[in-house]
């Protein structure tokens, strides 16, 4: 199972999307202490850009 190697699959319709992957990043940020590591594959990194850009300068919370 992929849930017990820590990796979290969603498969949402593209309406959706964006909001789920959003509210699962803030939700890791929430439960993981610096330094943490995430990687976030998406086709649509211009969406989150901004976001990940204001998270880092916060330097994870």
């Amino acid at each position: 199972r992929l849930s017990s190697t820590g990796i979290a699959l969603r498969h949402v319709v593209e309406e959706v999307r964006c909001t789920f992957m959003y509210s699962d990043l803030l939700l890791w940020i929430k439960d993981t202490p610096p330094p943490g590591t995430m990687m976030l594959i998406s086709d649509h990194l211009e969406s989150f850009s901004i976001g990940l850009c204001r998270l880092q300068q916060r330097e994870h919370g």
